[in-house]
């Protein structure tokens, strides 16, 4: 009796053994479970890195307009405190009131001034500003309002942001001493009816932000009707 050994096969090793005995083209017998694990690997590590990358140039992006907004930031607040120190205004004899308003009132950190800042047309009364550094909010605010003879100081109630992550802000003053021993810097700038030469504003920031020294000269040195005593350093 003949005896024949059948041989049980799976479905797909059937098809493949007849494409190939029927020599049918290599991509019309699709693909083993081994191709088709090492694709999807592929297609993994494919999606991994184009991930890494997308967020890496996230990062760049947002670092990049950081650094351009705090540049423009920079410029900005450089730009209003040229405008606004070159036009502080000297002592007014003429003024009246309870308390004598001095043109300038600053020391390291606080700097208390009165200039035009309107450049509008027949909008050019004289403001009061003050600017300081909140080491609290490691920030540099600054605060105006009207020029008024019974006030010497702007009211702080809605103060406005210059510049933020500041790590810290020196003022200083050029002082011309009248005895000869030449100009010098000062920090401290109170009681005192004259201008000094210049102002001289130093930051420095806790990002990477770069502050070059900003000095200012001032514009205005004296009004024609005072006559400024050196000796008394008075108007007389």
């Amino acid at each position: 009796m003949l005896q024949h050994n059948v041989k049980m096969c799976h479905p797909n090793e059937f098809i493949v053994a007849h494409a190939v005995r029927q020599n049918w083209p290599r991509h019309m017998i699709g693909f083993t479970l081994l191709e088709t694990l090492v694709a999807l690997a592929l297609l993994g590590l494919l999606a991994v890195m184009f991930s890494q990358g997308l967020q890496q140039g996230q990062r760049v992006f947002a670092s990049t307009t950081r650094a351009h907004d705090d540049k423009r930031k920079v410029i900005e607040a450089r730009e209003t405190l040229t405008r606004w120190l070159s036009m502080a205004q000297p002592y007014n004899p003429d003024r009246s009131g309870v308390t004598t308003i001095n043109p300038i009132s600053g020391d390291g950190a606080d700097l208390t001034f009165s200039a035009s800042i309107d450049p509008t047309p027949g909008q050019d009364d004289l403001y009061r500003i003050r600017l300081w550094y909140d080491a609290a909010s490691s920030e540099v605010r600054m605060a105006f309002q009207p020029d008024r003879n019974d006030l010497d100081s702007p009211s702080n109630a809605n103060p406005l942001t210059l510049l933020n992550e500041v790590a810290g802000v020196q003022f200083e003053y050029l002082d011309i001493d009248m005895a000869g021993s030449g100009p010098t810097w000062v920090t401290d700038w109170q009681a005192r009816p004259d201008l000094p030469e210049a102002i001289k504003v130093s930051m420095t920031f806790a990002n990477s932000t770069s502050w070059p020294h900003l000095i200012v000269p001032l514009v205005i040195t004296g009004r024609e009707f005072c006559a400024f005593d050196p000796v008394s350093r008075r108007c007389r």
